[in-house]
């Protein structure tokens, strides 16, 4: 019978836990190549706002599921769990130990292998006629749409949601499923060992306030301002996400520096709740409690003699 640390590593917590150098260390330790389990880092031109790891991290240890696609893109998760589980399947095959980290549920978990993903992706005409129909007949005429097809989706969406509401109805056209169809349909818990970073709100909003500083010290504001360069449009989706969409607000003047930086913040620590919402469902993650004194090297240490 094999023992936890003969299994894959999966780490996971919230965003500015540290996941990625706990991930660095397990991997020198144990030879493995990394999984990053990021919709963000999926992204080509995306590096300093979505936290990707380094070049000299890279040269640490070798990453996969980095730099995917462009940003205008049409990338789902169904593309990045077939492209996650051919890597695993090769590495497998090669004899090459390797671990996953990341922090976007979806995606984790569609590499873990417990959710359907059907193989369909977007239609851009399908959605060019879905955004047309909110247009002209409003939100509210999609919502009771969704309610009839989907109703538990609808039910966790906001009325007001327009991007989730045309999604989860492109979903249920594509497929035949409704979107709510997306969930956890069984645990695969002989197969990998997950362990996850908890941290009190406090510290980690210290974190996140670092990381974000950080961020813009090292040229966010010039790597947002290079994507509207290259014509990519701040509506497309991977530039709303956090950290993007606030430092676009910035440079149309609608948000001073300082601004965007706390709502950065406060954003942050929202999606990490959310994360912690989702991994607290999990019973095979091991919960470790990490504070400002968060040493990954003695960490990755403490979790390889773990019986």
């Amino acid at each position: 019978m094999k023992t936890s640390t003969d299994l894959p590593f999966v780490v996971v917590g919230p965003t500015g836990a540290g996941k990625t150098t706990l991930a660095l260390a397990l991997a020198e330790r144990l030879g493995a190549e990394v999984l990053s389990a990021d919709s963000r880092q999926v992204y080509r031109l995306m590096d300093i706002g979505t936290a990707k790891p380094t070049a000299a991290e890279q040269l640490r240890a070798r990453h996969h599921l980095l730099d995917l696609a462009w940003p205008d893109e049409t990338f789902t998760v169904a593309d990045f769990q077939r492209q996650g589980l051919e890597v695993m399947t090769h590495l497998e095959r090669e004899g090459i130990p390797f671990l996953i980290a990341g922090g976007s549920p979806f995606y984790l978990y569609a590499l873990l292998g417990s959710f359907f993903l059907p193989t369909a992706g977007a239609d851009p005409a399908l959605r060019q006629r879905l955004e047309q129909e909110a247009d002209e007949n409003g939100l509210d005429a999609l919502h009771t749409r969704l309610t009839s097809v989907d109703p538990i989706s609808a039910g966790r969406i906001h009325p007001h949601d327009r991007r989730r509401i045309i999604r989860a109805l492109e979903v249920w056209e594509l497929t035949g499923f409704p979107r709510s169809h997306f969930q956890v349909t069984g645990y695969q818990g002989d197969r990998f060992h997950l362990v996850g970073l908890q941290v009190d709100r406090e510290v980690l909003r210290q974190r996140l306030l670092q990381r974000t500083q950080g961020m813009l010290r090292a040229g966010l504001v010039e790597e947002v301002e290079g994507l509207l360069r290259r014509g990519y449009g701040a509506n497309l989706i991977p530039l709303q996400s956090i950290g993007y969409a606030q430092v676009v607000r910035l440079l149309q003047g609608s948000l001073t520096t300082q601004e965007a930086e706390d709502e950065i913040v406060l954003r942050s620590l929202q999606f990490a709740r959310r994360q912690m919402t989702w991994f607290k469902r999990d019973p095979r993650i091991t919960w470790l409690q990490v504070g400002e004194d968060f040493q990954p090297e003695r960490l990755a240490e403490s979790l390889l003699q773990m019986p």
